[in-house]
C-alpha cells in the first residue's frame, strides 16, 4: 500500500474475481476523486492460481509505477505506469508527514458494508 491516510491512498494486491480467478490489482483511494469511494484502476487475470505474487511500486516526480511477478525468477510486469500521485500529497490529502509504503492485508477489504 502507498498510505497517506485512510481517505488517501493506493492498494497493489491480489484478490479473486467475480469469476473466482487470481487477478493483481491496483486500487485508487481519494476524497478530490469518484467521490472518496475506492476504485479499481489497473487489474490483470493471473496466468496461474498461485499462493504468493511479487509486487513494486517506484515512484518518481509525483508518478508511480506498480509491478507484480508471478515467480521470484520471473520479469517484473508493469500493471499501471506514470499513476499521478498527487491525491497522496499533503496538499490534497491533508497532514503533514508524508506517504508511507508497506504492508496491508484484509479478508475483508472488498467486503460491502452497508
Amino acid at each position: 500500500v502507498a498510505f497517506q491516510n485512510e481517505k488517501s491512498y493506493f492498494i497493489l494486491g491480489k484478490r479473486l474475481n467475480d469469476s473466482g480467478k487470481q487477478e493483481v490489482f491496483v486500487e485508487r483511494v481519494s476524497k478530490i476523486i469518484n467521490n472518496g469511494k475506492g476504485e479499481i484502476i489497473a487489474k490483470k487475470v493471473l496466468k496461474e492460481n498461485s499462493d504468493s505474487v511479487l509486487f513494486r511500486i517506484e515512484g518518481k516526480a509525483g508518478l508511480f509505477n506498480f509491478y507484480y511477478k508471478e515467480k521470484e525468477n520471473d520479469s517484473w510486469i508493469v500493471l499501471l505506469k506514470n499513476s499521478d500521485t498527487t491525491i497522496l500529497s499533503t496538499k490534497f490529502a491533508g497532514g503533514f508527514v508524508g506517504t508511507y509504503l508497506g504492508m496491508y492485508a484484509s479478508g475483508n477489504h472488498f467486503i460491502t458494508k452497508e
